[in-house]
C-alpha cells in the first residue's frame, strides 16, 4: 500500500483467480474507488478488491455514489428520467443530480425509520410530505407534455373511424379476364343446341319436335 496526494494505492491478490494482482486506488476525500478489473463498470456493483481496499481505509458503509437504484429494496419507487425535462446540455450535471436524488431518498427513509410507528411522528412526517408535494407541483410544470413528446402525438378526443379499404381475399380466386374476353362473353349465345336435330330452338332431345313424328 502506498499513499500519494490523498490517494491510497493497493495491490490486491485474488486467490480465486490463481493469485492474480489487481491495482486499486482509493481517494480519501470522497471515497472514490477504482479497480483495475473494471467490475463496477461492467456489472454495476463493487468488486471484492474494492471492498477489501475500502475496508483497509476504514470505510464501513458503501459510498452512496456506488449504490445503484436498481439494487435497493424499493427501486420501483424512485423517479425515472423518462419524460423529464433534462436536455442534452444538462447531461454533464446529470450525475450530480442523480447523487443528490439518491441522498434525498436515503434521508427520507432515515426519517421514516426514526419515526417508526409513533403516531405523532408519523403524522408530522405526513404533514411535511404533503406540504412539500404541494410546493413541488407549484414549482415544476406537469410532465404529461414531456411524456407525450416521448411516446408520440396526443390522440384526438373524438377520433373519426372510417371503413377499412376493401381487399381481395387470399386463395385461388377467379382468373382476371381481359377486356376483349369480357366483350366476347357478353355477346355469346348461351342457349344450348338440341342433340337430336342440332337446332338452337330452346328445346332438348326429350322435347324435340322430331320425336312426335
Amino acid at each position: 500500500m502506498t499513499i500519494s496526494e490523498g490517494v491510497k494505492n493497493f495491490k490486491v491478490k485474488d486467490v480465486l483467480l490463481n493469485g492474480r494482482l489487481f491495482e486499486v486506488t482509493v481517494r480519501l476525500s470522497d471515497q472514490d474507488v477504482n479497480c483495475e478489473c473494471k467490475f463496477y463498470l461492467r456489472k454495476g456493483y463493487l468488486c471484492r478488491h474494492a471492498f477489501a481496499s475500502l475496508h483497509q481505509c476504514g470505510v464501513s458503509k458503501i459510498p452512496l455514489s456506488y449504490v445503484k437504484m436498481r439494487w435497493i429494496k424499493k427501486a420501483e419507487n424512485h423517479p425515472s428520467v423518462i419524460g423529464s425535462n433534462v436536455s442534452a446540455q444538462h447531461c454533464v450535471e446529470l450525475d450530480d443530480v442523480k447523487l443528490q436524488v439518491k441522498e434525498n431518498w436515503f434521508d427520507f427513509q432515515s426519517c421514516m425509520s426514526i419515526a417508526g410507528f409513533d403516531k405523532a411522528a408519523v403524522e408530522m412526517m405526513r404533514t411535511h410530505v404533503q406540504a412539500m408535494k404541494v410546493d413541488m407541483n407549484e414549482f415544476l410544470p406537469h410532465k404529461n407534455g414531456n411524456v407525450d413528446k416521448f411516446v408520440g402525438p396526443k390522440p384526438h378526443s373524438h377520433p373519426v373511424i372510417l371503413n377499412p379499404n376493401t381487399s381481395r381475399n387470399k386463395g385461388c380466386g377467379s382468373r382476371i379476364k381481359s377486356g376483349k374476353e369480357k366483350a366476347m362473353d357478353a355477346y355469346k349465345d348461351k342457349r344450348r343446341k338440341c342433340s337430336k336435330c342440332g337446332e338452337i330452338a330452346g328445346h332438348n332431345v326429350r322435347s324435340c319436335p322430331k320425336n312426335q313424328k
